[in-house]
């Protein structure tokens, strides 16, 4: 309720002002001294009260210097020097009058009926200013009971038990890659034109005549291909699940061979491998419930593409002339 009780305290402490004001009296400034005798407003916390003070009580309920002060502090520098006191002032009383609603609404009789619709009512105001449908609502639900499944004690367990040990006990690797993108929902045609594309680039490297960074900043399409594709440190957890797994199944100098992950197909290089030194029961079970969760973003993606098959539609160049064409996302490879 703080935010309202300031907006009426700002508006009547405004007003006041502008009621308080000589007609030709000039607008006072931020830069004007205060007038002798006058309390000097504190704006900056450290001219605030050591000790709280209670401005004022309603029945038992005590109105204190540090609820005005930490309300006030939500605002510094938005209220004008002039307009602090009334504010304050204002503010007072509307946490008054507040507090004296409250009492006496407390003495009406409601039920879960009346709750609920109150509650209702505001779920329903808050997605409409979130943009959320009741669809949306209903697939929250579903994913969480499909992750309640997919990171249940028992799963957790058992990969916690069958996993390698570096998935889990924050062994770090070093690697860079070269990417040539093909999204999960890529056409076939696509798919296999991103992956004919990095088979010659693999090529190059093998036969020496590119070293793996140099391959990297001509021809990956990644965000690390200015850098040689270099990806730094990560653990298994902190990369998508089939970059990780094949990543943590080299050793120091290795390159893998061509791996897909949902963003396309990768030939990855690991330049060093720091092993874990231990992490605590908690963490490891931590560890384990955010690989299964991407497991399960697999999956859900994966399944989805069998329901809903995706067309990326392109824009092909119109003749001098002539309304401009569309074609399918199987028309146009990847890399032309």
């Amino acid at each position: 309720m703080m935010v309202p009780i300031l907006l009426a305290a700002l508006a009547c402490a405004e007003e006041k002002h502008d009621a308080e004001k000589a007609p030709d009296a000039p607008a006072e400034t931020a830069t004007q001294p205060a007038e002798a005798g006058e309390p000097e407003p504190y704006s900056d916390p450290a001219t605030r009260p050591a000790e709280p003070r209670v401005l004022a009580r309603v029945g038992d309920k005590e109105i204190t210097s540090e609820s005005i002060d930490r309300i006030m502090a939500m605002y510094a520098g938005r209220i004008p020097p002039a307009q602090l006191e009334a504010a304050k002032e204002s503010m007072i009383q509307q946490m008054i009058l507040q507090e004296l609603r409250g009492r006496y609404l407390a003495t009406i009789e409601v039920n879960e009926k009346d709750i609920q619709a109150e509650k209702d009512a505001l779920l329903e105001q808050i997605m409409q200013i979130q943009g959320i449908t009741e669809e949306d609502l209903k697939n929250q639900a579903r994913q969480k009971k499909l992750q309640n499944t997919a990171v249940s004690d028992e799963a957790v367990a058992e990969l916690i038990k069958t996993a390698p040990a570096s998935w889990l006990d924050g062994t770090m690797v070093e690697a860079r890659h070269i990417l040539t993108q093909a999204p999960v929902y890529a056409s076939e045609q696509d798919a296999a034109a991103a992956r004919a594309k990095l088979e010659k680039v693999a090529k190059q490297i093998e036969d020496k005549k590119l070293s793996f960074g140099e391959a990297a900043k001509t021809f990956s399409e990644g965000p690390s291909a200015g850098k040689g594709g270099d990806l730094g440190e990560f653990t298994f957890d902190q990369m998508v699940l089939p970059f990780s797994k094949a990543a943590f199944a080299l050793k120091a100098g290795e390159t893998s061979k061509i791996v897909r992950s949902p963003f396309g197909y990768h030939l990855i290089q690991v330049t060093k491998v720091t092993p874990g030194e231990g992490v605590s029961d908690e963490q490891k079970k931590e560890i384990a419930k955010r690989i299964l969760m991407g497991e399960l973003q697999d999956k859900i993606l994966s399944e989805a593409l069998k329901i809903a098959p995706v067309e990326i539609v392109k824009e092909r160049p119109a003749a001098p002339g002539t309304a401009p064409a569309t074609q399918g996302a199987s028309d146009t490879p990847a890399d032309q």
